[in-house]
């Protein structure tokens, strides 16, 4: 659906008011910005870090410019500021590449008055309120005490602390007169960066402590202040927007009850005059957001805070308006009138329409942060009416430790709610992500759960009903299909195996193959036995030996068969040697490499095959594969580092029911052994399964990381969970630590994560502060005392 993109005034000249545009941002938000501005003629410069420099953003602006490293220097200390929080620097690249403005975006300085200040001193526009208005309502605490004022029952204030006074003991003070349960807000930002809820006394210093931490780094302000979290409740918010004429107009209601660590991952819409009231209170510039809180239980409704910035929930009232909000802070910024515009002064809200955020993060791990690189990357849009996709990467990005997990957001329209989740539902499974761990199966599960369905949810939604949203994908899934995964990630790798002895081992030949559907059977059955380890994304993994052949017509030879157990079924020494009684050690290793590698039985051939099929013995089951054809194979590479890899589609027919897949595989060295590991992405699943290849060395190597490891030993080692950075060790190496207290602080993704003991003990630590840790590292270790 095409949005209304208000003109640009012009200058006294007769050009465009604003010529250029220094985006001060990254990722989706800068993408989404530079696009409105190309299609109203302006010309933009964006800022990219070592980890961005080939970001689409980088490439879709009319110029770029590099500002600086996003990696900490362990030798600096804790006083690391990422490039994108160095406002001096942004101003002078500004005046130095002539742009005529800036827009911040949303999130870093967007809300930091001193900036907007800087902007307007070295006689640039900032895209965005008054500097004046930033202190006054979008700082959480100064707005409480400015609609205190001037407001009064007009702007009911949810109770809580709002004062200048940051003492530990004045905060726990106020702490015990709002009562339990409260919630910690970051004074100068939002996007759930430095937010914790806290349900009793003795939480509340730690809590602050990290709170406080975490906000100085991601807004360059520690300042808190504590709310009454309400339990049971509808988080409604409302677009507003403002010129510098007088006007101030709302623009509709947004829902963001469905959340999860305070960020809105599904929207809708309502509440309107006491937005407006502040706005005009304010005499309001650009755009903002006015957020409140209704209690389900008592009716009750509270302000909650403004964002004097443009939210990540835009797209929502962009559908149903049909506006371009960037097009209107634009607009607004270069002097214009909203009146002038009867698209604003006469706005309806038509139809409904749903956001989700997409992350880069693991839901059956307690939602932790995960990286890796985006080996293939499809818009399941295909045009589709009334469906929309923000996102800031694309095939060949590193998602890294150091930025927001959020990949994409997508977004839907239609005429009716049940519309509008259908075909979200729909967008969710056809899109593809795959390379590394998203949220996918999370906001599916979200999307069909019944209270969600039915309307009747709260911000409660998710920690009310986590075990039905974090549901084993297994459940949803029968052995058949887990079975026609194995055998579409088997046969795509035979192509890319029978393309590389084509075309050569640096696989530079693929360039010149077509990208349409090809059926490359021959040399298929080279390599007829494979082992396969089919891992889900709720961590299920499941095993299985493959053997295939491709008969002559009228053969009815037997196919050989035998189930086969992954690695990850021996928890323990015992384990193993339960499968050779009176064996130990490594000779029970090996006589479990042998039991799963040696031999095979007979089965009879699948029934009814046709002439040029072929037959597939896989864990106790035949199937029939017949047409198999490849399109868009192609040897890529990644944005940041001499990474390649093949990816490419699938269609295949197994037991006549035609299915088409998205895979990619690992990286790739030049070899046609080389690729181990497979990913591939179904519809039906609405994500990407891993799919691991094993050979006999493979399978034995695969052990060997385990003991090496520790995970088949009894010792009480702490594993990051994902790749961190260390901020603070708690606990020194070679002290006594007790249940419960702190070992260490992790960051992951602008996240702080306080790891404490599980066991008395004494500590062995394997890291040191501004360590940068892989996932799966020891990071120490709790050797138990004896009593």
């Amino acid at each position: 659906m095409s949005l209304f993109a208000a003109p640009l005034p012009s200058s006294p000249s007769g050009g465009l008011a604003l010529r250029r545009v220094l985006v001060a941002n990254r990722g989706e938000i800068a993408v989404r910005i530079i696009k409105t501005c190309a299609l109203l003629g302006v010309e933009t410069v964006a800022i990219y870090s070592d980890l961005d420099a080939d970001a689409p953003h980088v490439a879709l602006a009319t110029q770029a410019v590099y500002i600086g490293s996003s990696i900490p220097d362990t030798t600096a200390g804790s006083d690391f500021t990422s490039p994108y929080l160095k406002g001096d620097e942004l101003v002078k690249l500004a005046k130095a590449t002539d742009s005529d403005a800036i827009h911040p975006g949303y999130g870093y300085l967007s809300e930091n008055a001193e900036f907007a200040d800087k902007v307007v001193a070295a006689g640039l526009v900032f895209i965005g309120p008054q500097a004046e208005s930033i202190r006054t309502i979008g700082d959480k605490a100064a707005s409480k005490a400015f609609l205190a004022k001037f407001a009064g029952d007009s702007v009911p204030l949810v109770p809580g602390y709002s004062g200048a006074d940051q003492d530990l003991a004045t905060l726990v003070s106020a702490g015990k007169q709002i009562q339990y349960p409260i919630l910690i807000k970051a004074s100068a930002g939002g996007g759930g960066k430095g937010m914790r809820i806290v349900r009793e006394e003795a939480a509340l210093a730690g809590e602050l402590e990290r709170a406080a931490s975490e906000s100085k780094r991601n807004f360059g302000d520690p300042r808190l202040l504590l709310e009454k979290y309400i339990d049971n409740g509808k988080h409604i918010e409302i677009q507003i927007f403002g010129d510098k004429h007088g006007h101030v107009y709302s623009f509709f209601e947004r829902e963001c009850s469905v959340q999860r660590r305070h960020q809105k991952i599904i929207e809708r819409e309502r509440m309107s005059a006491s937005a407006r009231k502040i706005g005009e209170l304010r005499k309001y510039e650009g755009a903002g957001t006015v957020e409140f809180i209704f209690d389900c239980e008592t009716g009750a409704w509270f302000f909650l805070e403004v964002n004097t910035r443009l939210q990540v929930e835009h797209p929502i009232t962009e559908l149903t308006t049909g506006i371009d909000l960037v097009a209107l802070q634009l607009f607004v910024a270069a002097g214009g009138d909203l009146s002038s515009l009867k698209e604003v002064t006469g706005v309806q809200q038509i139809g409904h329409s749903i956001e989700a955020r997409l992350c880069a993060e693991d839901a059956f791990a307690d939602f932790a942060p995960r990286i890796g690189t985006v080996r293939l990357w499809v818009d399941g849009l295909n045009n589709a009416a009334g469906a929309r996709r923000d996102s800031g990467v694309e095939t060949g990005s590193e998602v890294t430790v150091f930025f927001d997990p959020m990949l994409a957001k997508l977004i839907v329209h239609a005429a009716d709610r049940p519309t509008a989740i259908r075909k979200l539902e729909s967008l969710l499974r056809s899109h593809v992500c795959i390379g590394l761990t998203t949220n996918q199966p999370f906001l599916l599960n979200c999307l069909s759960h019944p209270s969600f369905l039915s309307g009747q949810y709260t911000t409660a939604l998710i920690p009310n009903h986590i075990d039905a949203l974090l549901a084993p994908t297994s459940n949803a899934l029968d052995a058949n299909y887990t079975t026609r995964l194995a055998v579409a990630a088997s046969t795509f790798l035979r192509q890319v195996r029978s393309h590389v002895r084509s075309h050569g081992s640096d696989g530079g030949a693929l360039a010149s193959i077509p990208d349409s559907w090809a059926n490359n059977r021959e040399d298929l059955t080279r390599r007829p036995l494979e082992h396969l380890a089919v891992v889900l994304p709720d961590g299920t993994t499941s095993g299985f030996r493959l053997e295939l052949e491709i008969p002559k017509p009228g053969d009815s030879s037997r196919t050989p068969f035998q189930s086969y157990e992954t690695t990850e079924a021996y928890r323990t020494w015992a384990d193993i040697e339960q499968v050779a009684p009176g064996k130990t050690g490594q000779s029970a290793k090996d006589a479990l490499i042998k039991n799963y590698y040696g031999g095979s039985r007979g089965r009879d051939g699948k029934e009814g095959r046709k002439e040029g099929d072929w037959s597939v013995g896989i864990d106790d089951a035949d199937v029939r594969v017949g047409d198999v054809k490849v399109a868009g194979l192609r040897l890529a590479q990644s944005c940041s580092g001499p990474k390649t890899w093949f990816h490419g589609y699938l269609r295949i027919s197994i037991d006549g029911i035609d299915e088409t897949f998205f895979l990619a595989t690992d990286d790739f060295a030049g070899t046609t052994a080389a690729s181990q590991t497979v990913w591939i992405h179904s519809r039906k699943l609405g994500g990407a399964v891993q799919i691991h290849r094993r050979d006999l060395l493979t399978f034995a190597g695969e052990l060997d990381k385990r003991v090496a490891s520790g995970d088949l030993g009894e010792g009480a080692k702490y594993l990051s969970s994902m790749p961190c950075r260390i901020l603070e060790i708690l606990a020194e190496d070679g002290s006594n630590v007790k249940v419960g207290d702190g070992l260490l602080i992790m960051e992951s993704m602008k996240t702080e994560i306080r790891l404490s003991a599980k066991a008395d003990g004494v500590v062995k630590l394997h890291v040191a502060e501004g360590d940068i840790c892989s996932e799966g590292m020891v990071l120490c270790e709790i050797v138990e005392t004896e009593d």
